[in-house]
């Protein structure tokens, strides 16, 4: 029996020899089949599933080509291919929950003229030549409505590519580089695509139309990075390998690398024809521009071209400011000023010789470019003047320039002092937290401020509970070792008094005193070993408060220590101090949720009869489980679940733990003899019960401490288990 993976989902399908359609019981597509059987070739399609499903189309595409070259009569090998050169993934549709195609490389080619679709259909049979042409079909709308969207944006002269985000979601070095030089070729008089600003009132919508459009009408890309994997990350190669093949049909186009902090050498091969730029030169932009000026000349603006009519028709201080506008194009500030004089010598209310004047004190050589303008104007006289004599229409243009830059310099301000405060609580510290919190106080209602004023609050109360922690901890270790010190003064002393006694008595009825002392003071010293200072650590011996950390129940030959998260009441809230074993999320790499994996049914049976006796587990409680989305890819998180034992999620472990060093765990003796992997820094990666960036992926907890919501395949077995309950005090006396 073959096994394959389902395209649309990635669960695995379990197909009877020589079938060429199958439906998956994951998702419930009806799917075409590869023809082949061969175990070598499996591998091959399965594995260029995954890279497609996880957007590197171009990697996948070389797979399926491969696959063709040897299998020239399979039509699934051309069918792949076409997949990928269009960029299709399949999502679920939230009112169907089907699995309908989107598309992230929409091209003007039409589908079933594509020469891969043509050879898929010719080496199908009449069940896959009729769910290929209705997929093709599907694609061919998608492609419709993003051309007739894309059809409506005016055309961009420059796309800048980079990355915006690294893998812990925080802004990127490239994200700042991109911004300032999307500022100066703005400045300039260019068009620029840059996602960030471009595709910032885009939220909720398919990015693909407006990203399409930019493509094929920017006549230059400029390709930003600081790093090869920043060059290589799947979003950004999609960019720039689609840009390069536009390039292939159109030699107008130019695509400039732009590197910093790494050798040239290091750039993707595909650049290698190109001129690259070093961003880390002086002069830098300068050079970047003027290679665009030979591609692009900025369009002028019509009224900026329009001849000037001067209020009673005189022709004089028509050519005047005519001449005084071309030294203000130019960039020669005094002459224009100087004949913009010359104009209001003859008349003295001409508003457009004032409008000059204006331009040329804030040295704009357009009239639209006072809008760039670092500062507002409006208290220049030259503004004034321009109100008191210009038209209601020219007013109106000057004051939406200066809202405009009132606007974008309040939201610089802003932004400023939001990116200082995030910057700041990175050092992690109650003093640091404090100052973010004060600073973004200051821009309440901005972007995210009043959620973050929230976590670092959280955040702050969780350090100083550390802290309790740790000075409990100290407290009882000190006890424990005054205590330790005392017992072992008592023995020394107990010890000396009985040997001088023996010395002197030197009789059996001494040896009948001393012997039976002995005897009691080694069983004192027993007690306190082995049964005073262990019994110490017990749940039901300390103080249950957050950060406490004692023992409860034992796995692995060794009793299991739990840490404190919350407490409501005689209910508490634990977690496993260490991870306790490795396993997979699940026993199959499969679409799945909390609700239907393997590691819930093995903590909520398995692990909860192995671990405690039937004493312990009266205390532990059956909670309401809350199963909520992944907040960042929109993966379904499945029904809500009753559970004794269960993992944390994205939201609990990011409320419960005060930063990424506290969220560190290391594996128990017992879990170290497992699969489980430990990462150079000593500590291992741990599963949440979140759903990843899609149904086959699970959330986790890096080595390093940080949450990573994309998470990883949900068969992998070297993943660890901190396993989380909620136990009733009451019971546990």
């Amino acid at each position: 029996m073959a096994v394959f993976k389902c395209k649309m989902c990635g669960g695995t399908l379990e197909v009877e020899e020589n079938a060429k359609v199958c439906e998956c019981e994951f998702c419930g597509t009806k799917q075409t089949l590869p023809s082949e059987n061969d175990e070598q070739v499996q591998g091959l399609y399965n594995r260029a599933n995954v890279l497609r499903m996880k957007g590197e189309f171009d990697k996948a595409g070389e797979i399926y080509e491969k696959i063709a070259s040897v299998r020239t009569k399979d039509p699934e090998a051309y069918w792949g291919m076409v997949l990928c050169k269009y960029g299709i993934e399949y999502v679920e549709d939230p009112a169907t929950f089907k699995r309908v195609p989107t598309c992230h490389r929409a091209s003007y080619d039409a589908v079933t003229a594509d020469e891969d679709y043509k050879a898929a259909i010719a080496n199908a049979d009449i069940s896959q030549q009729a769910i290929y042409e209705a997929e093709a079909k599907a694609i061919e709308e998608i492609q419709k409505g993003i051309i007739a969207i894309s059809q409506n944006e005016k055309p961009y002269d420059v796309f800048i590519c980079y990355k915006e985000t690294d893998d812990a979601g925080q802004r990127t070095v490239d994200s700042a580089i991109a911004n300032d030089i999307y500022h100066q070729l703005t400045q300039e008089g260019f068009k620029v695509f840059y996602a960030a600003i471009t595709l910032e009132d885009k939220l909720g919508q398919e990015y693909e139309p407006y990203i399409f459009a930019a493509l094929n009408s920017a006549k230059v890309m400029l390709a930003i990075g600081t790093r090869p994997e920043y060059f290589n990350a799947v979003w950004v190669k999609n960019e720039w390998s689609r840009y390069l093949k536009i390039m292939s049909k159109d030699r107008s186009k130019l695509l400039i690398p732009c590197y910093r902090d790494m050798d040239p050498y290091e750039l993707p091969e595909e650049f290698a024809h190109l001129q690259a730029q070093d961003m880390s030169k002086i002069g830098f932009i300068n050079d970047v521009v003027r290679g665009i000026k030979k591609v692009i000349v900025p369009e002028e603006k019509k009224e900026e071209n329009k001849e000037i009519v001067v209020g009673g028709g005189n022709a004089n201080t028509a050519a005047l400011l005519k001449r005084a506008f071309i030294f203000l194009e130019d960039g020669n500030w005094k002459d224009a000023d100087e004949y913009c004089e010359k104009v209001l010598d003859q008349d003295p209310e001409n508003a457009e010789a004032y409008l000059g004047k204006l331009m040329a004190e804030q040295r704009a050589k357009k009239k639209t470019l006072l809008k760039e303008c670092s500062q507002p104007y409006d208290y220049s006289g030259n503004y004034a003047k321009v109100v008191r004599f210009g038209s209601e229409e020219l007013k109106a243009e000057l004051d939406g320039y200066i809202k405009h830059i009132k606007d974008r310099n309040e939201k610089a301000r802003k932004n400023e002092i939001y990116t200082e405060a995030v910057n700041l609580a990175r050092d992690n510290s109650v003093e640091a937290y404090e100052t973010a919190i004060k600073k973004l106080r200051e821009i309440r209602g901005y972007k995210d401020t009043d959620n973050l004023i929230t976590k670092y609050q959280e955040k702050i109360k969780g350090i100083k509970v550390e802290e309790a922690r740790k000075s409990e901890e100290e407290r009882i270790a000190a006890e424990r070792k005054a205590e330790e010190e005392r017992i072992a003064a008592e023995r020394e002393a107990e010890e000396k008094r009985l040997a001088k006694e023996l010395k002197k008595k030197k009789t059996k009825k001494a040896l009948a005193i001393v012997i039976p002392a002995l005897v009691v003071i080694v069983a004192a010293i027993l007690v306190v070993t082995q049964v005073v200072i262990p019994n110490s650590k017990k749940l039901e011996n300390i103080n249950l408060e957050a950060g406490a950390i004692g023992t409860f129940g034992e796995y692995g030959g060794e009793p299991v220590e739990w840490r404190v998260l919350d407490k409501d009441g005689n209910k508490v809230l634990i977690i496993t101090d260490k991870i306790i074993d490795a396993k997979p999320y699940n026993d199959e790499w499969s679409g799945i949720t909390w609700e239907n994996c393997s590691l819930r049914k093995w903590l909520n049976e398995e692990f909860i009869s192995t671990a405690f006796t039937e004493k312990e587990k009266e205390a532990v409680l059956e909670t309401n489980i809350k199963n909520e989305d992944n907040q960042g890819y929109g993966t379904n998180g499945g029904k809500n679940t009753k559970d004794k034992v269960f993992l944390l999620s994205i939201e609990e472990v990011e409320k419960y733990f005060s930063s990424d060093n506290d969220r560190q765990s290391e594996g128990t003796k017992y879990a170290k003899t497992t699969a489980l992997c430990v990462d150079n820094c000593g500590y291992s990666w741990w599963w949440l019960r979140s759903p990843g960036r899609d149904a086959s992926d699970a959330a986790t907890v890096l080595s390093g401490g940080g949450v990573y919501a994309p998470g990883d395949m949900v068969y992998h077995d070297v993943y660890g288990i901190r396993p989380a309950l909620w136990i009733d005090t009451s019971k546990l006396k």
